[in-house]
C-alpha cells in the first residue's frame, strides 16, 4: 500500500474517532471544559509539538541516519522537555491568577508531564518515516486516541468535568509511546556525540523557530479569545477552530508530508519540480477544495442534529474557519517543497509572517466578538498567499502559471457547488428532517462537482492538443496574425503553418483565450457571495432561524465571494 494512503488512513481515521468523541463528550461538557482544556494546551502543545516536530524533521534530513543521531536527539528533546514540564508546573498558579480562573493551576500541574511522554516519541517516529513505514504511525495514531478516549468518556459519564478531558489526553500520549517503540524495530538509547548534535542543530535550529511560531500562529487566537471573551465562548472557537484542523489532516497534510520526502529527488529550478509540484497541487486540491466547500455548507445541519443548544453559537464562525482550508493548499505546498529542497530558513519567514499578522489581527477583531475573529483570520490567510508563492518562486523556481493551472478548475467547481449546495439547504431543511436532509445535500454536493470537474478537466486535457491541431491544420492562421500583429508565413499554397514557424508571441496570444472562461466563473461566484451576503443581512445579521439550517447556511456563500474575489483576478489573467 503507498505510503500516503497509510497517511490519508491514520488522519482520517484518527479525526473520524475525535469527531465521535467530541460529538459524546461536548454533550455531556459543554463549551466550558472545552475551553479551560484549550489554554492549558496551548502553552503545552507548544513545547510539546515544537520539540517533537522539529526533532523528526531534523533527524530525516540526516544522510545517512546513523544510530547516534538518534541517542543525541533523545539526550536533547528530553533534557528540554523536562526542563519545560519543570517550568510549567511552577508557573501554573501564575496562569489561573492572569485568566480569573482557579481550576486552571492543578489543569496546568497535572499536564506539565506530557512534553517527557511525547518527547519520547520522536526516535521512533523519524526511523518509520525515513523507512516509508507509515503503517505502525497509522495504528499509533488510532489505537492511542481510542484508548485515551474511553477513559475520558468513562470518566465524564462519572461526572469528572474537565478532569475526562486531561485523563483522555495522558493516557492517549503513553498508549501512542509504546506502541511507538514496539514498531520501531530499534532500541532506546542516549548519548551524546558533538559532530552528530552539530548536524542535528544545523537543520533543527531553523525547524524549532518555524515550527514554534507556525503553532504559536495557530494558538494565539485560543489566548486572545480566552483573555476577552472568557472560558466559554473560547470553547466554542476550540469547536470552530478544530474543523479546518480536522480537514487539512485529511485532505492536505497526507500528500504534502509524503510530498517532502518524494520531492527530494528533484533540483530546485528543474522543469520536472514545477511539473511535480503542479501534479501535487493538483491532485490534493481535486479532493480537498471540495471536501472543504461541502463541509462549509451542511456544518450548520450537523451542529443542530448532533450538538445541543450551547453549540450553536459556533455555526458561523465553523463556516468561516472551514472555508480558510481553500487559501491553506498553498501553504502546505509551499511548505513541503522548501523542506524537501532544504531551505527551512525561507519556511520559516513564512511562519513569522503568520504570526505577526494573527496578532495584529486579533488584538484588533477580539473585542468585536467570535465571528468577527474568525472572518478576519479567514481573510488574513487570503492576503498572505503572495508570501509562500514569492519564496518558491524565487528559491525553487516555480512560478504562478503552474499554481493556477494546478489547482483553478478545481477550485472553480468547488466554489460553485458549494454556494449551490448552501442556497438550497433552507428548501432542503424545510422539506425534510435534518437527518434526512444532510445526505441528501451531500449527494446533491457529489453529483454538481462532478458534473463539473468532468467538464472543467476535459476542456484542460483537450486544449494542448486543439492549440497545435489548430496550429498545424491552419485554422488559426487568422487568429494568429490578429494576436501576433503580422501575418503568419505561409509556403504559398495554402498550406497550414507549422508549429516552430509561429512566433512565441502569436502562440501565447492563442493560448491566452483558452483561459477566459475562468473569468465570467470567477465573477459568478463572486456575485453569488454578494447575494449570500444581501441575505444574511436581510435575515437578521446571521441569527439562527427556528428552523434547522434555515438562515446560517448562506454565510457560507458570503463568505466564498470573499476567497473567490481573491482568486478571480490571477484566475483570469494567467
Amino acid at each position: 500500500m503507498p505510503p500516503s494512503l497509510w497517511v490519508t488512513i491514520e488522519k482520517f481515521m484518527q479525526q473520524v474517532i475525535w469527531l465521535l468523541l467530541f460529538v459524546i463528550l461536548a454533550r455531556i461538557l459543554g463549551p466550558r471544559p472545552y475551553g479551560q482544556f484549550a489554554i492549558v494546551m496551548v502553552f503545552i502543545s507548544c513545547c510539546e509539538i515544537v520539540l517533537v516536530e522539529s526533532t523528526v524533521e531534523a533527524l530525516l534530513g540526516m544522510e545517512p541516519l546513523q544510530p547516534m543521531h538518534l541517542r543525541t536527539a533523545n539526550l536533547c528533546t528530553l533534557s528540554l522537555s523536562i526542563l519545560a514540564g519543570c517550568f510549567f508546573y511552577l508557573l501554573a498558579p501564575l496562569i489561573g491568577l492572569a485568566f480569573g480562573d482557579a481550576e486552571l493551576g492543578p489543569i496546568f500541574q497535572t499536564l506539565s508531564v506530557l512534553p517527557t511522554i511525547s518527547a519520547l516519541t520522536s526516535a521512533p517516529v523519524a526511523v518509520l518515516r525515513s523507512q516509508l513505514r507509515f503503517r505502525p504511525l497509522a495504528i499509533r495514531s488510532t489505537l492511542g486516541l481510542t484508548i485515551g478516549g474511553i477513559c475520558g468518556l468513562a470518566l465524564a459519564l462519572r461526572g469528572a468535568g474537565v478532569w475526562a478531558l486531561v485523563a483522555q489526553v495522558i493516557v492517549q500520549r503513553a498508549a501512542e509511546v509504546i506502541i511507538l517503540w514496539s514498531s520501531a524495530h530499534t532500541r532506546f538509547g542516549i548519548g551524546w556525540s558533538r559532530p552528530h548534535f552539530v548536524e542535528l542543530r544545523h537543520f533543527a535550529t531553523h525547524l524549532f523557530v518555524s515550527r514554534g511560531l507556525s503553532f504559536a500562529g495557530g494558538q494565539i487566537p485560543r489566548l486572545i479569545l480566552g483573555f476577552f471573551l472568557g472560558a466559554s465562548d473560547l470553547g466554542l472557537f476550540v469547536f470552530a477552530a478544530r474543523l479546518p484542523d480536522m480537514l487539512a489532516l485529511i485532505t492536505l497534510a497526507p500528500t504534502t508530508l509524503v510530498a517532502r520526502s518524494t520531492l527530494r529527488q528533484y533540483s530546485p529550478g528543474q522543469k520536472e519540480l514545477e511539473k511535480a509540484f503542479g501534479q501535487l497541487l493538483q491532485n490534493t486540491a481535486f479532493f480537498a477544495y471540495p471536501i472543504c466547500t461541502g463541509a462549509a455548507a451542511i456544518i450548520p445541519l450537523f451542529i443542530v442534529l448532533a450538538l445541543d443548544s450551547r453549540w450553536h453559537p459556533a455555526i458561523l464562525a465553523a463556516q468561516l474557519m472551514i472555508l480558510s482550508v481553500i487559501p491553506w493548499m498553498v501553504y502546505y505546498g509551499a511548505s513541503a517543497v522548501l523542506l524537501a529542497m532544504k531551505y527551512p530558513r525561507e519556511e520559516a519567514k513564512i511562519s513569522v509572517g503568520q504570526v505577526l499578522s494573527t496578532t495584529l489581527c486579533l488584538l484588533l477583531a477580539a473585542p468585536f466578538g467570535l465571528n468577527i475573529v474568525c472572518f478576519v483570520l479567514m481573510v488574513r490567510y487570503v492576503a498572505l498567499m503572495p508570501l509562500p508563492l514569492w519564496l518558491i518562486r524565487r528559491k525553487c523556481g516555480i512560478g504562478l502559471r503552474p499554481i493556477v493551472r494546478a489547482i483553478g478548475p478545481s477550485f472553480i467547481a468547488s466554489a460553485i457547488m458549494g454556494s449551490i449546495v448552501a442556497l438550497a439547504s433552507p428548501f432542503v431543511a424545510q422539506r425534510l428532517s435534518p437527518i434526512a436532509a444532510l445526505p441528501v445535500l451531500i449527494g446533491l454536493g457529489v453529483i454538481i462537482y462532478a458534473a463539473l470537474a468532468g467538464i472543467l478537466a476535459r476542456q484542460g486535457a483537450l486544449q494542448g492538443h486543439a492549440l497545435e491541431q489548430f496550429l498545424v491544420n491552419g485554422g488559426m492562421k487568422g487568429r494568429a496574425s490578429r494576436f501576433s500583429g503580422r501575418k503568419p508565413p505561409s509556403d504559398g499554397k495554402g498550406e497550414g503553418l507549422h508549429p516552430d514557424a509561429v512566433s512565441q508571441g502569436a502562440r501565447k496570444a492563442i493560448a491566452r483565450p483558452a483561459w477566459n472562461w475562468r473569468i465570467p466563473a470567477g465573477a459568478l461566484i463572486v456575485l453569488m457571495g454578494a447575494g449570500g451576503w444581501f441575505l444574511w443581512t436581510l435575515h437578521g445579521g446571521g441569527r439562527l432561524a427556528e428552523k434547522p439550517g434555515q438562515t446560517p447556511l448562506v454565510h457560507t456563500v458570503a463568505a466564498m465571494g470573499v476567497i473567490s474575489a481573491a482568486h478571480a483576478v490571477p484566475v483570469g489573467t494567467h
